[in-house]
């Protein structure tokens, strides 16, 4: 399928219906997550595990994250852990190296490129990049009442 991947609907939703679909089209179809906070996968380690902690408490908060996506943010975490290493090996041998005297570009320059691409579609995909948080509108909490909403007799949300 040629184009650019379809945004989960509860994304479309909070980011206030850009494409201005109907409620109809918004419901038609959407499977209904569980809820619960997806457990870390046992091959996850070092720093990978770290940024699954971290992530996953950070996506939990703002409600986009389910147990469904276990694989996806794993998927995630793991190439966020290749792309550290790569870097942190890039920093240590250098950009450029000399071979029989001739300045090359380090090889671990273009697999660093690479995973970049790759944990950038993660990122976005997630709303994990400025861009893609824009474009996200989360709703209030009933708990969370704007004082100035108080003072005038207006309800939450």
């Amino acid at each position: 399928m040629a184009g650019r991947p379809r945004k989960p609907k509860n994304l479309l939703i909070l980011e206030g219906n850009p494409g201005h679909q109907t409620k109809k089209e918004l419901s038609r179809a959407t499977p209904k997550p569980d809820g619960r906070l997806p457990q870390c996968p046992g091959h996850l380690t070092g720093e990978a595990r770290k940024e699954w902690k971290r992530v996953t408490r950070d996506l939990r908060k703002i409600g986009i994250l389910d147990s469904v996506d276990r694989v996806a943010i794993a998927s995630y975490c793991d190439c966020y852990r290749r792309w550290r290493e790569a870097s942190d090996q890039l920093t240590e041998q250098g950009l450029i190296y000399k071979q029989r005297g001739i300045p090359k570009l380090n090889p671990l320059a273009n697999h660093l490129n690479g995973l970049f691409k790759e944990l950038r579609q993660y990122l976005t995909q997630f709303g994990m990049t400025p861009a893609a948080r824009e474009k996200i509108t989360v709703k209030k909490n009933e708990e969370s009442v704007d004082p100035m909403d108080q003072i005038l007799g207006k309800k939450a949300g």
